[in-house]
């Protein structure tokens, strides 16, 4: 399996059920190798997992795009837009972090 610099396990993951009488499931990566295995849980829960690595490149690119925005922020859009812009951009450049962070 591949890492990033971080140590996150790169690429498409995916999840499947393992025995679902006993709720089971599991999150591969497409390259080969399980990067969890998730007991007496919903199945929501292993889809969550497997979409970690989307969820987090989408943050990245929401926190660019409205990292730019910034700058017409006075032209363009009112004061109750740009507050739930900027708690919108805080909030995801809190979860990044997190998401990165080194065991």
């Amino acid at each position: 399996m591949k890492k990033n610099n971080n140590t996150q396990t790169i690429g498409k993951w995916e999840w499947s059920t393992g025995d679902p009488h006993k709720r089971n499931y599991g999150v591969y990566s497409i390259e080969g190798g399980r990067i969890a295995e998730i007991l007496n849980q919903n199945s929501a829960n292993a889809q969550l997992i497997a979409a970690a690595p989307d969820l987090l490149e989408a943050c990245k690119e929401a926190f660019d795009l409205i990292d730019f925005a910034r700058q017409y922020f006075p032209k363009s859009i009112k004061n109750n837009a740009k507050f739930k812009l900027e708690n919108t951009c805080a909030t995801i450049g809190k979860a990044i972090p997190k998401a990165e962070k080194e065991a």
